[in-house]
């Protein structure tokens, strides 16, 4: 689904482009309008709510650019609308870490939840400000929840045994999490990221789809998600 809507919002965005281009080169007039650069904040932002959400760093970046943006058009103070913006940012800052630990709770509880076959005793693994190895060892593994604040986690699945899709839940906040998969399982990202990512290696990437696959889900914010 978002794929398709990113491919919507491209290609409405190229024929945007190509008739400005053609109005342009009948009225001769230039193709750069004023405040065009503010674009480069604006679009990145749209494509981060239909890849991520309504995220801290998506919702960031498309006010300050649309509040660049306005002063070409509408007779306004630019300082007032930075002091609303910056104000209403803090709020959501302040909203945000309010609400974080039951939003990452209910997160970890679902996913928990759709692991079969297991409990909460043996599939949350959680450091702060330490680091932890897990390894499965010719063990089945049917999925976990990992939380990371301030530290590391290693989950070596290179001898797990992984016969369907499994659901890996991931929350990390200044730290690192780096999951070490079989050969013949994929990968599934469905990380939300804020100053952060997922970096899934090729090979992951190219698991046929016959075989079994991890989906990771959860968010990721000053930190790294590697999968190998």
């Amino acid at each position: 689904m978002k794929k398709t809507i990113r491919n919507c919002f491209s290609a409405l965005l190229l024929l945007a482009l190509a008739a400005w281009i053609i109005v342009c080169a009948f009225m001769d007039m230039s193709v750069f309008f004023e405040g065009w650069w503010t674009l480069f904040l604006i679009i990145p932002a749209i494509y981060g709510f239909i890849n991520d959400g309504f995220n801290l760093f998506n919702t960031i970046l498309f006010l300050i650019g649309g509040a660049l943006l306005v002063p070409y058009y509408v007779d306004v103070d630019l300082k007032k609308i930075f002091y609303i913006i910056f104000a209403v940012l803090l709020v959501a800052l302040a909203l945000r870490i309010i609400l974080k630990p039951t939003i990452v709770e209910h997160k970890r509880k679902k996913a928990t939840e759709a692991i079969s076959g297991s409990s909460d005793a043996n599939v949350d693994y959680s450091v702060k400000f330490s680091s932890k190895n897990i390894k499965f060892d010719g063990q089945e593994f049917n999925g976990a929840a990992l939380e990371v604040n301030f530290g590391s986690i290693t989950l070596d699945l290179s001898h797990a045994v992984i016969s369907h899709d499994v659901d890996l839940f991931v929350n990390v906040s200044f730290g690192s999490v780096e999951i070490i998969l079989p050969d013949n399982v994929g990968v599934d990202d469905k990380v939300k990221s804020n100053f952060g990512g997922t970096n899934v290696k090729e090979r992951a990437k190219t698991v046929d789809g016959a075989y079994p696959k991890i989906i990771i889900s959860g968010e990721c914010a000053f930190g790294g998600i590697d999968v190998k």
